[in-house]
């Protein structure tokens, strides 16, 4: 009788893969921190552990056949966490506003800008800008939006932040500074009670730039335990901000950040060892998860022979954000809206279609920019999901292809009419004259600089973003949209145009474009986006059940 050991090595082989092999792959469930299978049972590697011999001809066999998928995880912590990113994007938008403040300016120095742009040189407009606000004598916050709110060309969010959280820390290295900025605002406590309505931060200022939460604080990909959360809230205080609603809405981490906490304590063996990862991202989630796949660079760049799959829902993800993105207030009070609405339609859904392009950016972007970022360029690839209605992710997506035309349209109008001297000066007063080209691109119908180019590079399958649903065709003719808009440079004297900034007349004749086709919902959908965003609400009956 022929022993197992004693075929073909071949043979074995085929045995090895057959016995591992699970056609929907393995589950990360988080609860146990361990990889099952789709049916929920553990992992059976038993043939493994018959002998040394064969446990060495199976090394890594299972990661290697499999498929690791990871889905995203409610949990109560998730809310926690987005509040803590809330808090910390919040002050430090507020600590970058005072820069502008005569008093604070001083801290801001050459050589600052020096170290700032040797890491982050495509922020040199953004430094310039500041630096025209800093000279302005403008310190009513007027101008300050621009310094947090802009879509800086060739800049993805993540790299903003980065570049904020960095700042900072420059700043604080200079020991008199906290106590400077804790003087400002114990100057104007008062007012900034009133109009920011903050909270702990301003009455011990010097503690909480010390405490380098604010510029090294907890990466937006992490899972943090109870503990991390706990010292976050000793430092920042409670939220200023509060819904009833809040405690009943699902909160999740994204899958990106459950697979980057499986990974961080695996065995070098299970990192090396895997070679397909995908990511479920099939609802909305906390803490800026379209730039979470960069938690998994290390990764890639550790195994190269990996690669990660990142599906994104459009509906239940990408579209129930539109009202709510990176806000938990924002996002209980539109849920609640939507919970107590006689006209779903009127009060939630005619919003969506002029938000969509804005929503989608910063996943197109954060994917389009990780090549950049050092991952492999055939380690990644992004998927938009349109189950479970196909065609109708079609409709979508054409959206944003006629939002690209309006964007292109509009930059070549500003070429063409806008940028003489005499026209800058006759429409846009001193304080909206921006370095570069950047006046054209605040207040007007604007996505991001790569926006158009990228929407082509999917259409025509250059792109490492992929969609399951049809395409067709290339960009929307932009000419379309310039001859229904060229009288913009003809105002007639005496018209209340003639003394706005062109780009607002844009947005204007965007916005009546946008809302004159709107989008409804068809089966297999519910009637109204409210009722998806709606289904991350937990009912009287479920929250007693738990």
């Amino acid at each position: 009788m022929v022993g197992f050991l004693s075929l073909p090595r071949e043979l074995r082989n085929t045995i090895y893969h057959y016995y591992v092999f699970e056609a929907d792959g393995y589950y990360f469930e988080y609860e146990s921190g361990k990889l099952r299978t789709s049916g929920n049972r553990p992992i059976d590697l038993a043939l493994m552990y018959t002998c040394t011999f064969v446990a060495a001809e199976m090394h890594q066999l299972a990661l290697r056949s499999n498929t690791l998928n990871f889905a995203t995880i409610c949990s109560d912590k998730a809310y926690r966490f987005e509040v803590l990113f809330e808090q910390l994007r919040s002050y430090r938008d507020k600590i970058v506003h005072t820069l502008i403040h005569p008093t604070i300016s001083l801290y801001h120095t050459p050589d600052m800008d020096v170290k700032l742009l040797l890491r982050f040189p495509q922020f040199e407009p953004w430094l310039q800008l500041l630096r025209k606000l800093q000279g302005s004598g403008i310190s009513d916050g007027s101008c300050r939006g621009f310094l947090t709110d802009c879509p800086w060309p060739d800049v993805v969010d993540s790299a903003f932040r980065d570049f904020q959280g960095y700042m900072i820390e420059l700043l604080s290295r200079d020991t008199d500074f906290p106590e400077a900025l804790a003087k400002f605002y114990d100057a104007q406590a008062q007012v900034l009670r009133s109009v920011y309505r903050i909270n702990r931060l301003h009455q011990n200022m010097a503690t909480f730039l010390n405490s380098t939460l604010l510029w090294s604080g907890p990466e937006p990909w992490t899972i943090p335990s109870d503990e991390e959360l706990a010292r976050a809230d000793e430092i920042l205080g409670p939220p200023p901000w509060t819904c009833s609603l809040s405690k009943r809405v699902r909160w999740r981490f994204s899958a990106a950040a459950a697979a980057i906490h499986f990974f961080k304590s695996a065995s070098r063996s299970t990192r090396l060892g895997t070679r397909n990862i995908v990511l479920h991202e099939d609802r909305q989630c906390v803490a800026y998860p379209e730039c979470h796949i960069s938690g998994l660079i290390s990764l890639c760049l550790q195994n190269p022979q990996l690669h990660i799959e990142r599906r994104i829902n459009i509906w239940r993800n990408v579209l129930v954000s539109v009202l709510s993105h990176h806000s938990t207030e924002h996002r209980s009070m539109t849920l609640e809206w939507a919970l107590g609405a006689n006209d779903k339609f009127h009060a939630y859904d005619r919003h969506i279609p002029k938000n969509i392009s804005r929503t989608f950016s910063p996943w197109i972007t954060e994917a389009s920019a990780l090549s950049t970022n050092g991952i492999p360029i055939n380690s990644f690839s992004l998927i938009f999901d349109g189950d479970p209605a196909l065609d109708q992710s079609s409709e979508i997506f054409e959206i944003l292809k006629d939002d690209a035309a309006w964007q292109v349209a509009q930059v070549q109008w500003y070429t063409e009419n806008s940028m003489s001297s005499e026209l800058l000066a006759q429409y846009y007063p001193e304080k909206w004259r921006m370095p570069g080209s950047l006046g054209t691109k605040v207040l007007g119908f604007y996505v991001s600089e790569d926006f158009p180019q990228a929407l082509d590079d999917i259409v025509q399958g250059k792109s490492c973003i992929r969609c399951n649903f049809p395409l067709t065709g290339n960009l929307y003719d932009p000419k379309r949209v310039l001859e229904r808009n060229q009288h913009l440079i003809q105002i007639p004297t005496g018209d209340p145009d003639r003394d706005r900034p062109p780009s607002l007349l844009w947005h204007r004749r965007w916005l009546v474009h946008r809302y004159h086709n709107p989008v409804r919902l068809s089966p297999p959908l519910p009637s109204f986006f409210a009722d998806l965003a709606l289904e991350d609400i937990i009912s009287d009956e479920q929250q007693h059940v738990t």
